[in-house]
């Protein structure tokens, strides 16, 4: 009898719209397994949708959607007790994290790449319970495409103009390690320019869609491969979105081809306009590079929105200021601001009292710069509808300065910019 699978990604009620970015990680997933002739469903959803005749589910979760994901496991456990069920996605990244779900009940826990490894679950080739997941190969990743058709398509989307945008990632991972955030890999892996190219021309004829989200964490990382997709979209008439660094994306001409192919905005992650910052959470930016890609992006005319935190290491009023100088300099058309939320997995929380070995603050730990407070996993959140917690402090700042100074900053970024990020609507980007 042919094994049944349901794939779940607890809905995000917590974001400002949760329907923004379909559950790509889960599609990706559906795909695979039906390329080896298995029935798949997928929900993007709450127990309510969740029903009792499969023999596996796999659930998919951030550390904000765990709390959710624990309670589909028992209720699973409770009316299917037979199935067996799997969890992955970023939460479990931390190694603490995945331990953590093997003994609330998860029958399986895999960290990373995940397609190779639920396979072998299904097929009951896989003894462990904490599995670490192997990469795809180069022909693996290239051939596949997330099962867009699993969902309804047509309920999502990020609005470009007044058109919605569907999300493509064309790549894995992050070559950078910053302290921050919890996708610090390392590593990169790229799908073959001409199968971009090939997604984007599958998507408008089957779906229509003239706008996209690249979802990639830098998307310009690679500027020859960039460069020749970009060189295949130039007849396209499309609409683009996507994520950049000053440090890799400040090529006059790069930027003038990614405007001609359809470039509207550039999401950056500044993260503060303190060198100081930028030093201490291991960014490898500077303040002079960002103040100069932002005035060139400016010229070239393509809309910038600009990701800032407050609550890093080391954060004072001096960086604070420094900060708000930087916006009051650049006065990006949008921007992005948050408390540092730390991550399990982040190298802030992993390497907490762990001496730094090189550099001005050799011999020092993140402890000196921050202090970090017990954080419950559902108030972990980013680009949420309120941030109304903090949950770090520096030397120089209590939890309660950053909070104050967070909510003030953000009423002055909304003046300098004329944008507010909690009330976007259907017309964003012109």
């Amino acid at each position: 009898m042919n094994k049944k699978i349901l794939l779940i990604s607890p809905l995000e009620d917590f974001l400002i719209n949760p329907k923004f970015f379909p559950p790509l990680g889960i599609l990706y997933l559906s795909s695979y397994l039906k390329q080896h002739y298995y029935e798949v469903d997928v929900i993007h959803g709450d127990i309510k949708d969740i029903k009792k005749d499969y023999d596996f589910y796999g659930i998919s979760s951030s550390t904000p959607q765990y709390p959710k994901a624990k309670k589909i496991l028992e209720h699973i456990k409770i009316n299917n007790p037979k199935a067996k069920v799997i969890l992955g996605g970023a939460h479990v990244n931390s190694e603490k994290c995945a331990l953590e779900a093997l003994i609330d009940g998860f029958d399986y826990v895999v960290r990373g790449t995940g397609e190779k490894s639920l396979l072998k679950i299904v097929e009951g080739e896989e003894n462990r319970k904490l599995i670490v997941g192997e990469r795809l190969t180069q022909e693996e990743l290239d051939n596949l495409l997330p099962d867009r058709d699993a969902i309804n398509i047509e309920e999502y989307g990020y609005p470009i103009g007044d058109k919605k945008a569907i999300t493509i990632i064309t790549s894995r991972g992050c070559p950078y390690r910053c302290s921050f955030c919890s996708i610090s890999c390392g590593r990169v892996d790229f799908r073959d320019y001409k199968k971009v190219i090939e997604e984007i021309f599958l998507l408008k004829k089957r779906y229509g869609y003239e706008n996209f989200m690249f979802l990639d964490d830098s998307f310009t990382v690679n500027k020859k491969r960039l460069k020749n997709i970009l060189e295949g979209l130039k007849d396209q008439s499309i609409r683009y979105r996507c994520y950049a660094r000053a440090d890799n994306s400040s090529e006059e001409s790069l930027l003038k081809l990614m405007l001609k192919t359809g470039c509207v905005e550039l999401g950056v992650g500044i993260e503060s306009g303190s060198q100081k910052i930028l030093d201490l959470v291991d960014k490898k930016t500077s303040v002079k590079d960002n103040l100069k890609f932002l005035e060139l992006a400016r010229k070239i005319g393509i809309r910038i929105n600009s990701f800032i935190m407050i609550g890093l290491p080391g954060e004072d009023i001096e960086s604070v200021n420094d900060t708000r100088e930087f916006m009051e300099k650049t006065k990006p058309e949008a921007f992005g601001y948050n408390i540092f939320t730390p991550m399990p997995d982040s190298p802030i929380v992993v390497n907490y009292e762990k001496k730094i070995e090189y550099g001005p603050y050799k011999g020092k730990s993140f402890k000196d710069f921050i202090t970090i407070y017990p954080m419950p996993y559902e108030k972990a959140v980013t680009k949420a509808k309120k941030i109304e917690e903090c949950f770090v402090s520096t030397p120089a700042l209590s939890r309660e300065d950053i909070l104050r100074i967070y909510n003030e900053e953000f009423e002055r970024f909304i003046e300098i910019t004329g944008f507010d990020p909690r009330k976007r609507d259907k017309k964003i980007i012109s």
